[in-house]
């Protein structure tokens, strides 16, 4: 990564006068004086000598050995630190040469190793532990066998079940090995021996008690632990026993002629008991990691690279096994790499404290299946912050055990590969005591059967979760069981398959000072005990910059912005009238999840974009290694905007710098710059609200009702004629622009409540004029239009349907608008489909979007604040001033002149306290500046 470089010439400069630099290299020797000239052979030869304030510096080359410092600094002014020297590789290896190779039988060879081995590699790949059935070398994606009949199951006890693929092999082949299996419900994986194996039929000692983890058909399994097992090549058996090492090499090739080399160390760094302000910096810990002990505190271990860190074992029910093992307090593990684990990737354990993950890149763990994750933190008062987690046994951020800990902007992708019913990121059975969890993104799952963004399990409490996004899981969030006061703010919830927000109670536990609020989504429902402002829409709604790739800020269009209401410490600082539905807000401040910086063996995104006139494409921008996942530009006129394809008019003409930002999904970046010459701006187009007309609902029997509320039902009348109800509405569209109509959208208010469970209100085309007086229950319709709501919503909001071929006809031929039909599908009551009427505050609304008129006047629709005023606004420009003008008719062309207003960059708001009386449509004009 290289990243050490600035860290180690500020440590250098700022070194106190009394500290000691000492050096090791290869080629020194443990008899020297460890000065640069002579240098230690050993990095341990070195710890023996160095006193608070001293520097380690390791030059290139890989070393074999566990460093166990003896003694330990006293401040954080003078640690003792080990890094590696500027611009050199120096790699700590768990690894040790094995040599001596004899033909075993057909192409296995064997050699006394030196140790136990937990890990081999071959020309520094890594070697398969032989098993049954044979898998390549993707662990999270292996292949396995699988149970066919349960034939006779105990919990913790002499079980048998039998698989026909076992036929294959005499009686007693694999009497003595063992069994790595993921039984019933899969949560979790286990291992036991095999006491005897006949037939189809292997007898082994269930390891799993629980009545929901109990081997049943469809269960994976493979068998290991047995030299019978070796039988392809990459494959080796270590015989404990014996000391033998068997290998089946690459190719079937003599391993004499190849680097082989076996794990027998566990860790590089042991920083046993007492060993404080020990700082690890700049090195490649590869088969081997760092741990320290409970009384080790404020350690810093930085820009380190840890591959391979935890060794496969054999695992129990909710097995774990530590990666870069924290147990102290106050210790930092930050912009480091992490992968290719059986376990965690980085742990803290159960009774640590204030300890901080940060900046890191985590991937490939939990290749066993068990508790462990990416990242699995207990204890209290940690952060875990700006790390990517990606492809895990189950799950992405474990924080089962955590309290009062903050876990934000986070990436996580990939997780479940092994198990089901796991989470982006999970914990449960907890109080957590104010755990925060903001600002992360939680993506794209890869479990069979159920896997939840944020999952807070069985009687979690006290967590507050605000300004995430999850998008492409089961739920987007989870709170099991007795959920108690938890906070779920301004979250944004993503093409869910099943619930948006997910909630398990067998028991019918239910919920206390669940508060939800603010939050934004595609998929229903929302939950708590007090929902407010939660926004549930359309994906065309809501405007994204860019669902597809990730992309989940949005645009000025959105139904998100200002929809929510004030949090106090939540939403401060809101940029519009009032705070938007979502984690992000429209114009607010920006953010994003994950390291910010990205592997040298990531590919970087190359960034191309065309222009056409205002638009501006990025389409061509490519990633051969993965996804684009932003899009960010700088039009070279102190404006900036995002998405794939954006619109940018210039306000004045000239030439233009125009660069494009494209990220990856590991944070890579890459730049195009193009010039633009801008010619004459084109006016914005106009936008009206129309609201002014006539509507009514009636009954079969023929009873009007002229109100504040639109009431639609049932095609045919029963005992009750309320079943059975029309809503007639049409709108006084005589303010009509000649100008080409670009879009139109009929918006309604639904007023119904969030627990309705069937039906629809259908909307039609009304084919004859009608009034009050006039009307009747089967007045003539025309053509329909399609389901107007339906039972998912939206609920408590404006819901738009697309007009716009029906609004350009009217536009062509005035005396074809005879407005619309509602009809429902339901009884009158609590669910059916109720929408304000033109008496209520939210009345039904036309918006017609029109091409300019008239150049250098920018024209702009007047919408509703929360104080139901006309409220507009623009983009500004420093020092400018402005002249504002209203209208009620724009064939009139008559404006009246409201106020003058300086500019406040880099956006205007204006909203207009009298006119809330006025007569829609209304439109204003801001003079050119």
């Amino acid at each position: 990564m290289n990243r050490i470089k600035p860290i180690l010439a500020l440590l250098l400069i700022s070194a106190p006068a009394w500290a000691t630099d000492y050096y090791v290299s290869l080629s020194g020797s443990d008899t020297n004086s460890g000065t640069f000239s002579q240098p230690f052979a050993t990095i341990q030869t070195a710890a023996n000598e160095m006193d608070p304030g001293d520097t380690c510096h390791i030059r290139a080359g890989t070393y074999r050995e566990t460093v166990i410092p003896p003694s330990r600094a006293t401040s954080a002014a003078l640690p003792i630190r080990y890094q590696a020297y500027p611009n050199e590789t120096v790699t700590i290896t768990g690894l040790d040469p094995v040599s001596g190779w004899t033909h075993h039988t057909g192409s296995i060879y064997r050699c006394a190793a030196p140790a136990p081995v937990s890990q081999l590699f071959v020309n520094n790949q890594l070697m398969l532990e032989a098993r049954w059935p044979n898998s390549g070398i993707n662990h999270l994606a292996p292949t396995n066998a699988a149970i066919e009949t349960a034939t006779s199951i105990v919990p913790g006890g002499v079980s048998t079940f039998s698989d026909s693929a076992l036929s294959a092999f005499a009686n007693g082949h694999w009497n003595g090995a063992r069994m790595w299996y993921v039984p019933g419900s899969e949560w979790t994986s286990t291992s036991t021996l095999i006491n005897d194996h006949t037939g189809n039929q292997l007898t082994f000692t269930n390891t799993s008690t629980s009545s929901s983890m109990q081997p049943e058909a469809g269960d994976p399994y493979f068998l290991y632990g047995s030299l019978k097992a070796l039988d392809a090549p990459t494959e080796w058996f270590y015989d404990d026993a014996a000391g033998t090492l068997y290998l089946w090499a690459p190719g079937g090739i003599d391993p004499n002629t190849l680097t082989v080399e076996a794990r027998t160390r566990r860790y590089a760094f042991d920083l046993k008991w007492d060993r404080d302000h020990i700082e690890i910096g700049g090195l490649t810990l590869h088969a081997a990691s760092i741990v320290n002990a409970s009384t080790s505190d404020h350690c810093l271990i930085e820009n380190c690279r840890f591959m391979y860190p935890t060794p496969f074992w054999d695992t129990k029910i909710w097995g774990v096994d530590g990666g870069v093992f924290i147990k102290g307090s106050n210790n930092t593990v930050r912009e480091c790499e992490v992968g290719y684990s059986w376990g965690d990737g980085i742990t803290f354990n159960y009774n640590s404290i204030s300890n901080t993950v940060e900046n890191c890149l985590v991937y490939d763990c939990n290749w066993i299946g068990g508790l462990s994750g990416g990242i699995r933190a207990s204890g209290t008062g940690h952060q875990i912050r700006k790390n990517t987690v990606f492809n895990t046994g189950r799950t992405g951020i474990v924080f089962r055990g955590c309290k009062q800990t903050l876990i934000e902007q986070n990436h996580i992708s990939h997780v479940g590969w092994l198990t089901h019913d796991q989470g982006g990121m999970m914990t449960g059975g907890l109080n957590g005591e104010g755990t925060i969890i903001t600002k992360n993104w939680v993506r794209d799952h890869n479990s069979e059967a159920w896997c939840t963004g944020i999952y807070l399990d069985n009687d979690s409490s006290n967590y507050l979760v605000h300004h995430n996004v999850v998008w492409n899981y089961d739920n987007s969030m989870r709170m099991n069981m007795s959920g108690v006061d938890n906070q779920v703010y301004n979250n944004t919830f993503f093409n869910a398959s099943h619930e948006s927000m997910g909630h398990y109670a067998p028991g019918g536990e239910v919920y206390t000072n669940v508060r939800t609020y603010n939050n934004l989504a595609t998929d229903g429902p929302f939950r708590g005990t007090d929902l407010q402002n939660n926004l549930l829409d359309t994906e065309a709604n809501i405007a994204f910059a860019g669902a597809a790739h990730g992309d989940f800020r949005t645009l000025e269009n959105s139904t998100a912005i200002d929809y929510g209401r004030i949090i106090a410490g939540i939403t401060d600082g809101h940029a519009g009238a009032a705070p938007d539905a979502g984690a992000y807000e429209f114009d607010g401040v920006d953010w994003v999840a994950g390291i910010d910086w990205t592997p040298d063996w990531n590919a970087l995104p190359v960034s191309s974009f065309t222009n056409n006139g205002t638009a501006f494409d990025a389409s061509a921008s490519t990633d051969s290694d993965g996804f684009i996942i932003r899009y960010d530009w700088d039009f070279g006129d102190g404006t900036t905007g995002y998405g794939k394809t954006v619109v940018h008019a210039y306000a004045s003409t000239g030439t233009y710098k125009v660069v494009l930002t494209a990220m990856d999904e590991l944070s890579g970046t890459s730049s195009a710059t193009n010039t633009v010459t801008a010619g004459a701006p084109p006016p914005p187009p106009v936008v009206g609200i129309f609201d002014i007309g006539t509507d009514l609902f009636m009954e079969s029997d023929g009873t009007k009702h002229d109100t504040a509320t639109l009431l639609a039902g049932k095609p045919v009348s029963g005992s009750d004629p309320l079943d059975a109800r029309r809503a007639f509405l049409k709108f006084d569209l005589s303010a009509l622009l000649d100008a080409p109509i670009s879009n139109a959208v009929l918006r309604l208010y639904h007023i119904e409540g969030e627990n309705d469970t069937w039906g629809n209100a259908y909307l039609n085309t009304v084919s004859s004029n009608w009034s009050f007086d006039s009307i009747s229950w089967d007045h003539p319709i025309g053509s329909s239009l399609g389901v107007l709501v339906g039972k998912e919503g939206p609920f408590n909001q404006y819901h738009e349907k697309d007009i716009t071929a029906l609004v350009q006809t009217w536009q062509a031929d005035p005396a074809s608008n005879h407005g619309f039909r509602i009809r429902g599908d339901e009884s009158h009551g609590i669910n059916a489909k109720y929408f304000q009427s033109l008496e209520g505050a939210r009345p039904p609304q036309i918006k017609v979007t029109y091409a300019a008129a008239t150049a250098g006047i920018h024209i702009s629709n007047a919408t509703l604040d929360t104080e139901l005023r006309p409220s507009i606004s623009w983009p500004s420009t420093t020092d400018a001033s402005y002249s504002l003008e209203r209208s009620t008719n724009l064939l009139a062309g008559t404006w009246e002149a409201i106020t003058n207003l300086s500019a406040t960059p880099p956006t205007n708001l204006f909203s207009d306290p009298f006119a809330t009386n006025l007569a829609f449509p209304l439109f204003y004009r801001i003079a050119t500046p």
